[in-house]
């Protein structure tokens, strides 16, 4: 489905005023302004059907614009659903826009009477005026996107779309708390174990303020939980401030904004750069959440830049990229993928697994055979760069794809030619040595070849991502041979949220990549009959679209209890 958001230009055709201009026609202060763009922002981060939301807040808001504002407004919708698309107001990059603007106006003078009508037409009108500071900036770019499109036709959907979804994608997505919870988890866990390590840790929770390291982590759940309430009946209520005892002031004041040096530091607005770092801000004993989208990225993400800034730890490690890279090769793989991985396919008859830091050859990062099927995976534990994501510029975005996941700059085999390597090798018998299967009766023709990349970054869920790492792969590999599945590249957090079913046999991971693969197929012929914007955006999405769109999607509650005890986190716990 498209959603056109509403504009300040396309609804009222004339030049856009300011916010300051719009701001001066009122005595309310910008701080209640503000506050509602909270309001509206958490919602928005709600997971219920997006119209629904948009149609609640509008009513909520706005029933009381003048009837004329409210024609003007259907009159655009009807335009836009005869061109088969919906109108939304709420866009959640334009609402951060909003918020932006807001703060740049922020006086802190308090409220001194409730809104009026015309109140309530200017908020409106500012609304629609973040959606076009956004929308003119990417159509721009959009625009840029298909005349490159029109001369380059290769990989197309990916020239026309890359550059708009990394943009939205910061603000849209909804981040699994629990997931990214276990990989700040299992970080600690492991500095906390280690003689080399424990010091910087002791470190952080002396600066910190806390007695325990995984309490960094309880604190955002315990918050996320609190302000989440949902009313059967009703749409799910998210709520945008909140206030703590003192145990936590320290922690809760170190995530909030100074509005002074927002206001006055040109760096820190350039893509919200500030309100990424700092996502709440505090008026008396009261936190506002800036953006629940932005905090909740403070978990993980924020929570390593964090650590190495404020523990010592760039002592060590004088880079972050190579304090990244001792993450992901040490940690993030050893000490999480590989202990879910071994868990899901263990106790299983037929079954056999091998890690390559096991016997420290060159396999892949994990390889599993089930009689005549083997999984191949490779492990790819990096974060997209903030200039890649806020890039709408397609070589650049492809030449960081390519770097990642198929070979970097200087030659060196990244996951798709080393998955292609792998496959000859197994081919050729190579990896006797580890598991003949020769030897247990397997011709080498009967074999069946999944390739699969597992990443962790939620950005690498790109429609089109999965198509164009796989048409790499097939140019590596003689894809004659229909022995060798298509490439399928998985989210991490789709394994970890689904660890129990896939552990219990609930879901099979063969059935579900052989099934997404043949939904692609099958929409391409259905494409080639009949054309559409959702058909030809069916032909690109990618593995979790597939899936939480054709299956049951419901919170499996024994997979944090089951995650606890296979990554050794339960006697831990009992200490909070």
């Amino acid at each position: 489905m498209f959603y056109i958001y509403a504009s300040y230009s396309a609804i009222y055709g004339e030049k856009i005023p300011s916010v300051r201009e719009l701001l001066s026609q009122t005595d309310i202060s910008p701080t209640l302004f503000l506050k509602v763009a909270l309001h509206i922002n958490a919602q928005l981060s709600n997971k219920d059907d997006t119209k629904k939301v948009d149609s609640f807040l509008f009513d909520l808001f706005f029933h009381r614009i003048p009837d004329y504002d409210k024609y003007l407004l259907s009159k655009f919708k009807k335009k836009v659903e005869r061109e088969g698309s919906t109108t939304i107001l709420f866009n959640p990059l334009g609402i951060v826009e909003l918020i932006h603007q807001l703060l740049l106006c922020y006086n802190g003078l308090p409220i001194v009477r409730d809104t009026k009508p015309n109140d309530e037409l200017i908020l409106y009108k500012i609304i629609l005026i973040a959606n076009d500071t956004r929308t003119i900036h990417d159509d721009e770019k959009i625009e840029r996107g298909f005349a490159e499109a029109r001369r380059e036709p290769d990989f197309f959907f990916q020239r026309m779309n890359w550059g708009f979804i990394l943009k939205n994608s910061e603000v849209q997505h909804n981040l699994n708390l629990f997931y990214e919870s276990f990989k700040t988890m299992s970080i600690l866990n492991y500095f906390e174990e280690s003689k080399d390590y424990k010091e910087y840790v002791d470190n952080y929770k002396l600066i910190k303020d806390i007695q325990i390291s995984w309490e960094f982590v309880f604190n955002f759940l315990r918050l996320y939980t609190d302000l989440h309430v949902k009313d059967e009946k009703e749409l799910g209520h998210i709520q945008y401030s909140f206030s703590v005892d003192d145990s936590l002031t320290a922690f809760f004041d170190n995530l909030c904004l100074d509005i002074i040096d927002y206001q006055t530091n040109i760096e820190k607005q350039k893509r919200y750069i500030g309100i990424k770092e700092k996502p709440l801000i505090k008026k008396g004993n009261t936190y506002y959440i800036l953006s629940w989208r932005l905090l909740s990225n403070q978990i993980y993400t924020g929570f390593i830049f964090d650590f190495y800034n404020n523990s010592s730890i760039n002592c060590k490690h004088l880079n972050f990229g190579d304090f990244k890279s001792f993450i992901g090769q040490n940690i993030s793989e050893s000490a999480f993928f590989v202990p879910i991985i071994k868990s899901i396919f263990q106790d299983r008859k037929g079954f056999y697994t091998i890690h390559n830091s096991d016997i420290n050859k060159n396999l892949p990062d994990f390889y599993v055979r089930n009689g005549k099927y083997i999984f191949l995976f490779e492990y790819k534990d990096s974060l997209m760069p903030d200039k890649i994501h806020n890039s709408y510029d397609f070589k650049e975005i492809q030449e960081h794809i390519d770097n990642t996941f198929v070979q970097s700059s200087r030659g060196r085999k990244k996951a798709v030619l080393q998955l292609a390597d792998y496959i000859n090798g197994i081919k050729e018998n190579r990896y006797k040595k580890y598991d003949d299967y020769l030897l247990k009766g397997i011709k080498e023709r009967n074999l069946v070849i999944y390739p699969i990349i597992i990443y962790t970054d939620y950005r690498y869920e790109l429609s089109g991502l999965n198509d164009y790492l796989n048409q790499k792969f097939k140019n590596n590999i003689n894809m004659e041979d229909n022995r060798i599945k298509d490439l399928t590249i998985i989210n991490l957090e789709f394994i970890v949220t689904n660890f129990t079913r896939l552990r219990n046999k609930e879901l099979d991971l063969k059935r579900l990549i052989d099934n997404y693969h043949k939904k692609i197929k099958s929409d391409a012929k259905s494409f080639e009959k009949r054309k559409g914007e959702d058909r030809f955006l069916n032909l690109y999405r990618s593995f979790e679209l597939f899936y939480y769109k054709y299956y049951p999607n419901k919170p499996d509650k024994r997979s944090l209890t089951s995650l606890f005890d296979c990554l050794g986190f339960t006697k831990k716990t009992s200490k909070l």
